[in-house]
């Protein structure tokens, strides 16, 4: 309440002789509750009215602004005490009223809050007064997500115990145990790296954090050491700069199928077959197959299969026996061979359009092969001589049928057909020559023989023949009787 003191003089005439006069006001007082100063302030004379306050030092509204105080028509005040310590300070009451005091070195506070200091968390520490939060020790961090609460926490150690599990020419099983010391946080996972001799630049092999302790390659060439680097990684590694937190081995894949065959082509008027001996054979290679077919679209190119030796990379063709009996075009394919077993075929290439190619076969009725055979044996049974004469002779334009190749029929080739019967007659006198001649001479040796020679004593002679073939024609073999003993 406001008292005011008024004078007033008296005025003449008057009966009444006022000489003071008191007025009053109702006044909201100036106070402090809790945190909160009010200011003094009338009250109203209707109704409550909003009065702004002030927080004292080191305080604050959750909003930031300014509180908001109503006061009464009677002067008293409405309020909630919406100021608390800002963080670094705790609420402590000094000289009977309420304060916010900063937090002592080696302890904060991070929150808008009446609560007080606390000690700073694991690995880190306040130096200076008013600390909302502990900064960390060296070699230690906090992750993104972690508050001022959390310890500060450290890289994880390498992982120990990696082993080999299964390694196959393109795949691989790896594990490996949890580290030694984990940083203090539970958030550990791991990156694989590898690089092989076949391709320097570092790679990763998991896109993402893998949790587990194993994992598998797939996809690896065979013949091929690979590098592998596994690191141990939490959620605070990537603000250290340490590398002591990875091991490392090699795996060594074993051969392989080979890769398809490259560069097959077809040189010298179709007469060869070639192509490339691979750089990433994926082995050694032990033979190569070239194959000819007529069906593009049978997967499995089933043709005429020619095995060659490793050391080589040309095929002479030979189109007789290695082309497809069908009209279809031939294709030509090639494929390498490892201890492991065959690589993809090479991609077909057209050898031909056709297998016209090949010689048109010619009939066996046109090919004529006279084969003469004159044998001659003398034997005894006192074993005191053996004689034996044998005589083969080729008909001059006929074919040894042992070695027999198609020739052109007349009609083909346009020969005269007198000169095939002088061929066929000549042959046949020199086989009745030839007969004639072992004739003679047995004839000879048999007189002797009954002259100089035991009575008992026999004596054989082998038959004299000769075979014509001609064409499809079955062998015709005359056999000459032995000649009658003389009495």
């Amino acid at each position: 309440m406001m008292q005011v003191d008024v004078v007033l003089y008296p005025s003449l005439g008057a009966n009444i002789t006022i000489t003071r006069l008191f007025v009053y006001r109702l006044i909201g007082p100036a106070m402090q509750s809790g945190l909160t100063l009010f200011p003094e302030t009338p009250a109203p004379t209707t109704d409550c009215i909003n009065i702004t306050g002030l927080c004292v030092a080191n305080a604050n509204t959750s909003t930031g602004s300014l509180p908001v105080l109503s006061l009464n028509i009677n002067g008293s005040w409405n309020y909630d005490d919406v100021c608390m310590c800002i963080p670094g300070h705790e609420l402590m009451l000094i000289e009977g009223t309420n304060q916010c005091q900063a937090c002592a070195p080696s302890t904060y506070k991070s929150t808008l809050s009446n609560t007080v200091c606390t000690p700073c968390p694991l690995n880190s520490d306040s130096t200076v007064h008013g600390s909302s939060v502990c900064q960390c020790d060296s070699g230690f961090y906090r992750a993104p997500n972690d508050g001022p609460s959390m310890p500060c926490t450290g890289p994880p150690s390498a992982p120990v115990g990696i082993l080999v599990n299964v390694t196959t020419s393109t795949y691989s099983l790896i594990s490996w145990g949890i580290p030694a010391s984990t940083g203090g946080r539970t958030d550990v996972y791991y990156d694989i790296y590898y690089y092989s001799t076949a391709n320097a630049t570092r790679v990763k092999a998991n896109p993402q954090p893998l949790y587990a302790t194993s994992y598998n390659f797939t996809g690896l060439l065979p013949l091929t050491t690979y590098l592998v680097t596994v690191s141990a990684e939490n959620g605070v590694s990537n603000q250290s700069s340490s590398t002591q937190r990875s091991i490392f081995i090699a795996i060594t894949t074993p051969e392989g199928v080979p890769m398809p065959v490259v560069g097959v082509k077809v040189l010298s008027g179709r007469q060869y077959v070639e192509w490339n001996v691979s750089s990433s054979a994926h082995g050694v290679i032990t033979m190569y197959e070239v194959v000819f077919y007529a069906d593009l679209s049978d997967p499995s190119r089933r043709g005429r299969y020619i095995p060659v030796p490793s050391d080589v990379t040309v095929y002479q063709v030979n189109i007789t026996r290695d082309f497809p009996s069908s009209g279809q075009p031939v294709y030509v394919s090639v494929r390498a061979y490892t201890q492991v077993g065959p690589g993809d075929w090479s991609e077909p290439i057209v050898f031909s359009q056709t297998n016209s190619l090949a010689p048109t076969q010619k009939s066996p009725s046109s090919t004529t092969s006279i084969k003469i055979i004159a044998t001659v044996t003398l034997s005894t049974t006192s074993g005191l001589a053996t004689t034996s004469v044998s005589s083969s002779r080729q008909i001059p334009g006929t074919t040894d049928q042992s070695t027999t190749t198609p020739t052109a029929t007349p009609t083909e080739s346009g020969s005269n057909p007198v000169i095939s019967i002088v061929a066929v007659l000549g042959g046949a006198i020199g086989i009745l020559l030839i007969v004639t001649l072992g004739a003679v001479g047995y004839f000879i040796f048999r007189k002797l023989r009954l002259k100089y020679m035991p009575k008992e004593e026999t004596d054989h002679a082998s038959l004299v023949k000769y075979e014509v073939v001609s064409g499809e024609e079955e062998e015709n073999r005359v056999q000459i009787n032995p000649l009658a003993e003389d009495s």
